[in-house]
């Protein structure tokens, strides 16, 4: 599949992509602890940024 051009171009596009998402996860979870000193801020943020996928996933899928 890494023969073809387009397809090779997607793969390194989406996996940078993948990359950057991460990296922003990663960076969100310690500027909000630097900030405010607190897991539970933490775990505030990072349920925040999963709920869209949870509640939106399912039916998005199905339609």
């Amino acid at each position: 599949m890494l023969r073809h051009r387009g397809f090779r171009r997607l793969f390194i596009a989406q996996t940078i992509s993948r990359w950057g998402d991460t990296f922003n996860a990663v960076a969100l979870v310690i500027v909000v602890f630097q900030i405010t000193n607190s897991g539970i801020n933490v775990s505030g943020v990072v349920a925040l940024e999963i709920a869209p996928v949870l509640l939106l996933g399912s039916p998005a899928s199905t339609s």
